[in-house]
């Protein structure tokens, strides 16, 4: 039985942001546990593509590979961005004790390695790549930019 229907825009982030009990333990664990699964799936991803790297042009074949090899690498990209969505959406909307990464400092390290990562997207597939990805980090990082000079206030 199906209990929730999604919408445009909707992703694994909306269903966290604004719908925790503010200031809760529930609310820590939800930011904690959202954060550590892109965490693992970036690990995951980036084991998968090494050893793809380092194991399939023996046991597949060169069309096989370049293209296993190319959706791991792409994999890796999306999964690191995922996760520093995560820790920027964290540190501006998460509860208290994570807002730690609220220091100004923290989200422009965020905003610049949002910035890395959306440049070797847009060097690397180019710049329509998983629906403009590199469009979406640098906003991503703008907007930490942003919070960052809000809190430095």
């Amino acid at each position: 039985m199906v209990t929730h229907t999604s919408k445009t825009g909707d992703n694994d982030f909306s269903r966290v942001v604004g719908r925790l009990p503010p200031g809760t333990p529930i609310e820590a664990i939800g930011w904690s546990e959202l954060v550590s699964h892109k965490q693992e799936a970036f690990r995951l991803a980036r084991l998968c593509a090494g050893e793809m790297a380092s194991e399939g042009p023996s046991v597949l074949s060169t069309t096989d590979f370049d293209d296993l090899d190319l959706l791991l690498r792409q994999l890796v990209v999306i999964c690191e961005g995922d996760v520093l969505t995560g820790q920027i959406l964290a540190a501006v909307c998460g509860p208290g004790n994570v807002k730690s990464g609220r220091d100004p400092q923290t989200l422009v390290t965020f905003a610049i390695r949002a910035e890395n990562v959306a440049a070797q997207a847009r060097t690397t597939f180019g710049p329509d790549f998983f629906g403009e990805f590199p469009l979406r980090m640098q906003s991503w990082a703008d907007w930490a930019r942003n919070e960052s000079s809000k809190s430095g206030e």
